[in-house]
C-alpha cells in the first residue's frame, strides 16, 4: 500500500510532474489492492496448514486448542465479511493467548482494520503480530508490508521505509544476474510480494527525498524481477526522474 492522499496542485492543464508522480503512486496502491485478496487467501491458507501441521500438539494442550477453535471461527466470520465478529474473535485470541496463534490472529485483525481505515488500530495489531511471530517469513513478512502500509497512510515514511527496507532484504533473495535467476537453482524470495514491496519502497524514499536510494532500488527491481508489472512501474519512475535505467 501506499500513500493514498490526491494531490491538488494542479496549476494548468499540462500534467505536471509531481502529478505524473502521484500517478505512479496511484498504480502501485492499485496493484497493492489487487494482490490484497490473493496475499489473505495465501495467509488463511498457510493459517490453517500450520495449525494441521500441529494440531497433534494442541489436542493436548487446553489452551491453545481453545485459541486455534477462536482463530478458526474469526477466519470462518472473515470469509463470510462478518468483519465486527472476525475481529472480536481475532483480538480475543490475542488477549487471551501468545505464540503463532496470536501472530495470525493479530494480521487477520490489522487487515481488517486496513479496511476500515483504522491506520492506529491497524498499526498496534501489526506490531503484536511481529513479536510473535517468531521470525516465520509469512507472518513476519507480512505483518510488516501492512505495517508499512499502515505507517504510510500515518504519512510517517520514515518508519514505513525502514520496515520495507527489512522485508526485501531479509526475505528476498532473487539475483539481479541473469544466470544465476535459474528457477530451479538459483536463488528464490521466501514471499511472494518482494517485487511489490521493492515498488512501495521506492515510492517512499522517492517522498521522502532519498533519490539515489530509490533509484538503486528501482534498478534491482528492474534487474531482479524484468518481467513483472512492478519493474515496468519502476522503469516510469525512473524515466518521470530523467534517469537511464537498465536493460
Amino acid at each position: 500500500m501506499v500513500d493514498k492522499r490526491p494531490s491538488n496542485e494542479i496549476v494548468n492543464t499540462e500534467p505536471t510532474f509531481e502529478m505524473k508522480v502521484f500517478e505512479a503512486v496511484a498504480r502501485a496502491r492499485d496493484s497493492w489492492r489487487k494482490n490484497q485478496t490473493l496475499w489473505s487467501a495465501a495467509l488463511a491458507v498457510a493459517a490453517c496448514a500450520a495449525g494441521a501441521w500441529s494440531f497433534w500438539a494442541w489436542k493436548t494442550n487446553a489452551a491453545e486448542s481453545e485459541a486455534a477453535r477462536i482463530l478458526g471461527l474469526g477466519m470462518v466470520h472473515q470469509e463470510s465479511e462478518r468483519t465486527d465478529s472476525a475481529l472480536a474473535a481475532f483480538d480475543r485470541v490475542v488477549a487471551d493467548h501468545s505464540g503463532l496463534a496470536a501472530s495470525k490472529a493479530s494480521l487477520l485483525a490489522g487487515s481488517i482494520l486496513m479496511g476500515k481505515s483504522d491506520w492506529k488500530g491497524a498499526e498496534q495489531r501489526f506490531r503484536r503480530a511481529i513479536e510473535d511471530a517468531n521470525a516465520l517469513p509469512l507472518l513476519d513478512g507480512g505483518a510488516r508490508r501492512g505495517l508499512a502500509a499502515a505507517l504510510i497512510e500515518q504519512g510517517r515514511f520514515e518508519e514505513a521505509a525502514k520496515e520495507l527496507q527489512t522485508v526485501v532484504t531479509r526475505y528476498g533473495h532473487v539475483s539481479v544476474e541473469v544466470k544465476n535467476r535459474d528457477i530451479e537453482t538459483g536463488p528464490s524470495d521466501d514471499l511472494p510480494f518482494i517485487p511489490l514491496s521493492y515498488l512501495q519502497l521506492v515510492l517512499v524514499q522517492d517522498k521522502l527525498g532519498k533519490k539515489a536510494e530509490a533509484q538503486k532500488n528501482a534498478e534491482h527491481l528492474i534487474r531482479a524481477y524484468p518481467t513483472s508489472e512492478e519493474a515496468n512501474e519502476a522503469r516510469r519512475w525512473l524515466a518521470l526522474n530523467g534517469l537511464a535505467y537498465p536493460a
